[in-house]
């Protein structure tokens, strides 16, 4: 949380996630991005994730791509820390998402 939030982690961390089910309904905890994708599917997904991301480790975004590769695509860049790959890879950012929206 604290890349989000530029917060340090404590006390804030565990505030929020006291916090966030009160405001949002939601628990973190309960949260299955598995399971997301899986109900998304057969609809395609474009993942892009760098593998150089500080905030979510990019084994995630292929672990959803890997349920389903016969419609899901992924793009993996480097040294592009938390959605930063479009800044980095401007052309072949633009080029990636044309193509896939192309193919829907």
């Amino acid at each position: 949380m604290p890349v989000w939030s530029k917060l340090p982690n404590v006390p804030f961390t565990p505030m929020i996630l006291t916090i966030l089910p009160w405001l949002t309904g939601i628990r973190p905890a309960q949260v299955d991005a598995l399971q997301a994708v899986d109900e998304v599917y057969p609809r395609p997904i474009l993942f892009i994730h760098s593998k150089d991301d500080p905030a979510i480790p990019s084994r995630h975004s292929e672990a959803m791509w890997t349920r389903h590769q016969d419609v899901f695509d992924l793009w993996v860049s480097s040294e592009a820390g938390h959605v930063g790959t479009y800044r980095l890879f401007s052309e072949e950012y633009t080029r990636r998402v044309s193509s896939f929206f192309a193919k829907l």
